[in-house]
């Protein structure tokens, strides 16, 4: 099993990755071998945004990255729209291989292709993430000044939606909730960078730095809503995994719902309107703000987002998610191993 993961030189060029260093010799040494690759994101996207990476750069480690995932014989991805975003570019690779002239018999075979969710870790499912939900009684709204909470860690990422949020929203959130201020939980490096960057910004909109939080249950009893924007077309938002875990109330920007939630879950017709919960969908300061200040004031909105994300909790097993993409890629192995017993020394094109 190998896991896939960039680092970036000094000199701003992106090192050969763990699969790209070990694939080769694999097919040369083990050809029999089960290659299975586990991504967490389309890396090269997200590298676009973390490193800053420039648009050509970016298109290489694009080629890079897909000619790495052809190399496998099976992928996992944690967002089922990062999987069919990658079958769509592999059947577009071997069309246009096709049309060049190249024979059918030297075009790698595609790799098996699987979503493999994201449950939070195995202490998050120890603890029952979301399929054992049913029957949990719903978190009971604080009591006193609200708790609107961040997470994240120091990425650049989390450090452009940490700005957005300074900058656009919390000024209207104070408009209505002068007294109201922002805590940030997961990294203290971020808040403190944040600090230094946004100096001008922060003396008028107080910032809680709560840093890395040990107990992250406890402070999610606690938090009113948990405000995740995201602006990263790729993978999982983890902390929205942890938010619908705590069943609080969460709003986030379009991208936010990768791999979390599709209209295709069983969910109750309350919960299926576009915008609605069990996720917040808010793509403007102004809505973001609105959305927040709704939860806040309206008591029975608030009750129907924890409802909607208990919902969500009994209608989405994702445990057995994972156990059958498990088993498909044990079965796709199986029956790789077993063609190549066939022809015996031909390995891997």
């Amino acid at each position: 099993l190998l896991m896939w993961s960039f680092r970036i030189a000094p000199s701003g060029d992106v090192h050969l990755t763990i699969p790209e260093l070990n694939i080769p010799q694999l097919r040369k040494h083990a050809p029999e071998a089960c290659v299975v690759i586990v991504t967490d994101d389309i890396q090269h996207r997200r590298f676009h945004v973390e490193a800053n990476l420039s648009a050509e750069s970016s298109a290489r480690l694009a080629d890079r990255e897909l000619d790495t995932y052809l190399a496998a014989d099976t992928v996992f991805f944690a967002a089922r729209e990062d999987r069919e975003e990658v079958e769509i570019l592999m059947r577009r690779r071997r069309q246009a291989s096709m049309a060049a002239g190249v024979s059918g018999l030297l075009v790698s075979p595609m790799p098996l292709l699987l979503t493999l969710p994201y449950s939070g870790g195995r202490a998050f499912a120890a603890r029952g993430l979301l399929s054992s939900s049913a029957g949990r009684r719903l978190p009971v709204r604080p009591r006193g000044p609200p708790l609107l909470l961040f997470l994240g860690s120091s990425t650049r990422s989390n450090k452009l939606a940490l700005s957005w949020l300074v900058d656009e929203v919390m000024p209207r959130i104070r408009e209505a909730l002068p007294d109201q201020n922002l805590s940030v939980a997961g990294s203290r490096k971020l808040a403190s960078e944040m600090t230094d960057e946004l100096g001008n910004v922060l003396p008028d909109i107080p910032i809680d730095v709560l840093g890395f939080v040990e107990d992250l249950d406890e402070l999610l009893s606690r938090a009113a809503v948990l405000l995740l924007p995201t602006f990263v077309d790729s993978g999982v938002v983890t902390q929205v995994v942890a938010g619908i875990r705590g069943r609080v109330p969460i709003v986030t920007t379009s991208l936010g719902r990768r791999g979390i939630w599709h209209t295709s879950d069983a969910l109750p017709a309350e919960c299926q309107m576009p915008g609605t919960p069990p996720l917040l969908l808010r793509d403007t300061p102004s809505s973001f703000a609105q959305a927040v200040l709704d939860l806040l004031n309206d008591e029975r909105a608030y009750q129907g987002t924890q409802g909607c994300l208990q919902a969500f909790g009994v209608a989405r097993d994702v445990e057995q998610e994972q156990v059958l993409a498990v088993e498909a890629m044990q079965r796709h192995c199986s029956e790789r191993r077993a063609a190549h017993s066939r022809v015996q020394g031909t390995g891997y094109k």
